[in-house]
């Protein structure tokens, strides 16, 4: 079997963090862009008409279930989420955009080691990062 064989039989890999979120009550699975997903918020951030938009792009494509493996989210949860607490929604997308190597990109979140976010970072595989 030859390397290219080898790597498109594999499912995608993803770049995962657990995160715990105090205020919904809940613990996410938060993983990394695709690349269709990265482009897409890419055209998002250039046209900067719905900054907003940006944080509902991220959670619709990189918040899962950690037990079903389920998106959380889709765009359709857009008034839903923007309805929430903005340092809450910040959070989860900084985690989104630093699992996904856009940590320029992250968004200015709390600053101080009080915050109630806690998370670890693996790999699908199951190897930390």
């Amino acid at each position: 079997m030859s390397l290219r064989e080898r790597l498109l039989a594999n499912p995608p890999v993803f770049r995962r963090r657990m995160v715990e979120v105090p205020e919904w009550d809940a613990k996410l699975e938060v993983r990394s862009l695709s690349v269709d997903a990265k482009m897409s918020l890419g055209k998002l951030t250039e046209s900067d008409s719905d900054p907003a938009g940006v944080m509902v792009h991220l959670l619709a494509s990189c918040v899962f279930d950690p037990d079903s493996g389920e998106h959380v989210f889709t765009v359709a949860d857009g008034e839903w989420i923007r309805q929430q607490d903005s340092a809450v929604v910040e959070e989860v997308a900084t985690v989104a955009l630093e699992v996904s190597g856009l940590k320029e990109r992250a968004l200015d979140g709390p600053k101080d080691d009080s915050s109630k976010t806690a998370s670890t970072v693996t790999s699908s595989s199951g190897r930390s990062v």
